[in-house]
């Protein structure tokens, strides 16, 4: 019986340790961006420019521009995916409108994803009520570099 209580302390304490080592890593997640249009995170536009996007949180990002002048602290779900050689930010476009729409980072399977808000769905309605042929939205990928 004290040998199980032993082995069973020490594989939480294992998992314990894990956990806080892969917390420590996300939360140096730290990418540095030249986004060369407008875009949306949340209910916020950006323009164009050097941007950096960190993770502050568990599920909570931050975007600032480089000079500091635009910010938004916004949440995110994990999204399974392929393991990316390289980090990207991944934007929807509906005409000449860009909505951030998920984050990945290099070395990783899983990304973050942003929940489509209010704006960009009355984009997606507006589009299908006027053209039901309309094509999906397009995805623009942009590169992403540590920081």
């Amino acid at each position: 019986m004290r040998k199980q209580l032993l082995m069973s302390l020490t594989t939480l304490s294992l998992l314990v340790t894990l956990s806080a080592a892969s917390v420590c890593a996300q939360s140096g997640v730290r990418l540095n961006l030249n986004i060369p249009f407008e875009f949306s995170v949340r209910d916020q536009t950006f323009p164009a420019g050097e941007y950096t996007v960190r993770y502050i949180a568990q599920g909570v990002l931050v975007i600032q521009s480089a000079d500091r002048h635009a910010s938004q602290i916004f949440t995110v779900s994990t999204r399974p995916g392929t393991r990316r050689d390289e980090s990207s930010i991944v934007f929807n476009q509906y005409g000449n409108r860009y909505f951030l729409s998920s984050i990945w980072t290099a070395g990783n399977y899983t990304g973050y994803e942003l929940r489509k808000l209010h704006a960009e769905r009355e984009l997606i309605r507006a589009r299908n009520a006027v053209a039901k042929g309309a094509s999906e939205s397009q995805i623009v990928c942009i590169v992403a570099r540590w920081y």
